[in-house]
């Protein structure tokens, strides 16, 4: 944690509404930065909290501040019972110093990528298993639009159901009041298949594209 850059970004005074944590995929130059929840050792447990320090200290919401957490991947479908396990050990670490620091962690549903498999992925209910196991009121949830749009590509739902948005209806429905936090973009996953234009890329099929890119007859 760089004590000077987190005091000179509050002396800006700018609203910060959530804070999104460091996930497993960082920029290049900052792989020390690296935080993958499956992995329940000393130095992620000691970044998490950083990062709930830093979502406290920062955050101008009037109860709790948010900290968007990406779920962990782990290589193989094989691996997916020790992921949760180790994210269930690892967020239990924490829950009293998020408590203390008024910071609601809020796990976000993501989709495969770069060859890994990723925690509720393709199953979010994994996700409300691990909020349900932990039974704390700090652990919430980060619903993303688009990430939800992408999976349902994934998971080849009939393109009646992409169409209409049925994966996201689900997802909402099974996260339920426990959404403190929402991304919302426009990808183009319901309309085509961009698996193979781009080679399985998840960042250009994840495109984050503006709500004004939304068709009328849609």
């Amino acid at each position: 944690l760089r004590e000077d850059k987190l005091a000179a970004y509050k002396k800006r005074g700018r609203d910060v509404y959530a804070f999104h944590a460091c996930y497993s995929y960082p920029p290049p130059g900052l792989k020390e930065l690296t935080l993958n929840p499956c992995d329940n050792d000393d130095r992620t447990r000691s970044l998490l909290r950083d990062n709930i320090r830093i979502a406290s200290e920062l955050g101008t919401q009037k109860n709790q501040q948010v900290l968007v957490l990406h779920a962990g991947q782990v290589v193989d479908a094989t691996h997916i019972p020790q992921g949760i396990e180790n994210t269930i050990q690892l967020l239990n670490s924490v829950v009293d110093y998020a408590k203390e620091k008024r910071v609601m962690i809020a796990l976000e549903n993501l989709y495969n990528h770069n060859g890994d498999v990723v925690i509720g992925a393709e199953n979010h209910i994994e996700l409300v298993e691990i909020a349900d196991e932990i039974g704390s009121k700090q652990i919430g949830f980060t619903f993303d639009w688009g990430h939800a749009n992408v999976t349902a590509r994934d998971i080849n739902l009939p393109e009646a159901d992409l169409r209409s948005f049925e994966h996201q209806k689900q997802v909402i429905s099974d996260f339920g009041k426990r959404i403190v936090h929402g991304h919302i973009h426009y990808n183009h996953n319901h309309l085509e298949d961009l698996r193979s234009k781009f080679s399985n890329n998840y960042v250009q099929r994840d495109e984050h594209l503006p709500l004004t890119r939304i068709k009328p007859d849609e």
